[in-house]
């Protein structure tokens, strides 16, 4: 279903690069692309300065002393540009910097509070070692300085459309001829690279957490090497994965020593277009050997062809930095779906597929009058009461035909590159059993077998994958999380210890009660305790 929320395209969204970029500010970004431009066009304005003035002097040797003497006045020119240039590329930079600051705040926060706020659930659907260890490398590349990449990919752009741009205005008739080099670059070369490059990233992060694993366990001085040397499997295993790992590194220099010479001889066309454009063009009108005019198209078309060589180095680095771009968004997109996580309310939520109403929150904060008198504004929203089912109200907990399962596999489809999630094997199996109220009952059964994942799902902490499970009648997928906390208690079956503390501090942490209290309560038990206990 591409409707589902599980479900996602391989490719970087378009409200991706808009959620990054709204975390940066718009002011801010616009001071950036200000000062690029800026630097961009005195850059390039002193190259087609400089470059027009030595054609012009190559090509009119009547009046070439002239021409140089007009040159002294641009003196000043090929100075200020520079300086101009640089100024504009320092206060690009320092914005970026700051930017790179401020987005890295506002995310750290986002993400932060959404992590907090997560139903427990989550955690158990994932494994949290995993969460943690993604989520630190995800912020890490973030805090690196993302942005100044994105700045270098958009700065390669369009310096690469001004260098177009100064083509056109030496030889016109390049506008012929572009388009048809754009598509070929975008068809043979731009997709498949990405697509390689999406590829080899793929399977070096496959091959490199295994590999991290023996070899941490090597440092730490663990006896892998005898352990694995009487399980000959196991070592083979890892050898694959040696293997695997070094055909990918090789896969992507590959890709990129492939993509560079495609690029090369694409642009070679454009080359081969400027060499024969005065014969192509000159000849049919007759006058290419008339009036000087073979000099002065020799040096146009001299000059043209070292613009086509610059455009294809250009343009196998704007490749290569698009292609990390992407690689790196990945990172951000996750930390977008961190920030994104559905927030434990008090309301009822949209649940199986099934649109339930939601509810307002009461705003039970006091407003003071100027007098000091408290009054307290009316709720905003009522909601009804979750629907009792009357053939089960007799029921203190009654769970019905319930599957449960606990983490999702990925299924990844290579060919249109997407992915999605799947529910795994469930852990619990068209289960159905019930406790009348005041009823004691007891679940027996091996490690395993699931009596830990039933009282989970009862809590709500594990979402059923199919069935019911109603509380006195209710259903407990529709209760606040505060009223289940009032209905049900649990007393973990993991023990834990808190440093300093004493038992009597863990039978009354908050000293509610007297240590006579206590003893009685104990007695009342079976339990025999005195003060000095």
């Amino acid at each position: 279903d591409d409707e589902d929320e599980s479900f996602f395209k391989g490719n970087i969204e378009l409200t991706t690069y808009r959620w990054f970029l709204s975390k940066v500010g718009g002011v801010l970004i616009l001071y950036i692309m200000i000062f690029m431009f800026i630097s961009i066009f005195t850059d390039e304005i002193k190259f087609f300065i400089l470059s027009m003035i030595s054609i012009i002097s190559r090509n009119d040797k009547e009046h070439s002393n002239e021409i140089l003497q007009h040159q002294i006045k641009y003196l000043k020119l090929f100075v200020i540009l520079p300086i101009i240039s640089l100024i504009a590329s320092f206060f690009c930079f320092m914005f970026i910097i700051y930017g790179t600051v401020i987005s890295a705040v506002k995310v750290h926060t986002d993400v932060l509070k959404s992590i907090l706020s997560v139903p427990m659930y989550v955690y158990y659907n994932n494994n949290l070692g995993n969460i943690i260890n993604r989520f630190v490398t995800d912020i890490y590349s973030l805090d690196n300085g993302f942005l100044k990449r994105f700045y270098k990919f958009i700065f390669l752009f369009f310096r690469i459309l001004m260098s177009i741009i100064l083509l056109f205005c030496m030889v016109k008739d390049a506008v012929i001829v572009f388009p048809f080099i754009v598509f070929l670059i975008y068809s043979l070369v731009f997709k498949k690279f990405s697509r390689g490059c999406k590829e080899a990233q793929r399977g070096y992060l496959r091959c490199h957490s295994p590999l991290c694993n023996i070899y941490s366990n090597t440092i730490s001085g663990k006896s892998v090497i005898n352990v694995y040397e009487k399980n000959w499997y196991h070592l083979g295993i890892y050898e694959r994965y040696v293997e695997t790992f070094r055909n990918y590194c090789l896969l992507k220099w590959a890709i990129t020593i492939w993509a560079s010479f495609y690029i090369r001889l694409i642009f070679l066309i454009l080359t081969s277009y400027f060499i024969m454009h005065p014969h192509i063009f000159f000849n049919k009108m007759g006058n290419l050997y008339q009036g000087g005019n073979y000099e002065k198209i020799i040096g146009t078309i001299g000059y043209c062809i070292t613009f086509s060589s610059r455009l294809g180095v250009l343009t196998k680095i704007l490749l290569c930095d698009y292609t990390y771009v992407e690689k790196e968004m990945c990172c951000v997109q996750r930390l977008e779906e961190f920030s994104k996580l559905p927030h434990e309310k008090d309301c009822l939520e949209e649940e199986r597929g099934e649109v339930t109403p939601k509810c307002d929150e009461m705003e039970m904060k006091g407003k003071f009058d100027n007098s000091g008198e408290s009054t307290s504004p009316l709720p905003t929203g009522i909601v009804d009461p979750p629907a009792i089912d009357q053939s089960k109200e007799k029921y203190g907990v009654y769970l019905e035909n319930v599957f449960v399962s606990y983490k999702k596999k990925v299924v990844l489809d290579k060919n249109s590159n997407k992915y999605c999630y799947t529910d795994e094997d469930p852990s619990l199996k068209n289960i159905t059993i019930y406790a009348l109220k005041n009823q004691k009952i007891g679940i027996v059964g091996k490690s395993g077998s699931g009596k830990s994942t039933i009282i989970l799902s009862i809590l709500g902490l594990i979402p059923t994958v199919s069935g019911k499970i109603t509380v006195e009648g209710r259903d407990i997928g529709t209760l606040p999380r505060r009223e289940k906390n009032d209905i049900i208690t649990v007393l973990p079956q993991s023990s834990f210890v808190f440093h300093n503390w004493n038992v009597r501090t863990f039978i009354d942490p908050y000293r509610n009660f007297t240590d006579e209290e206590i003893v009685n309560a104990f007695d009342l038990i079976g339990i025999k305790l005195n003060m000095n206990d």
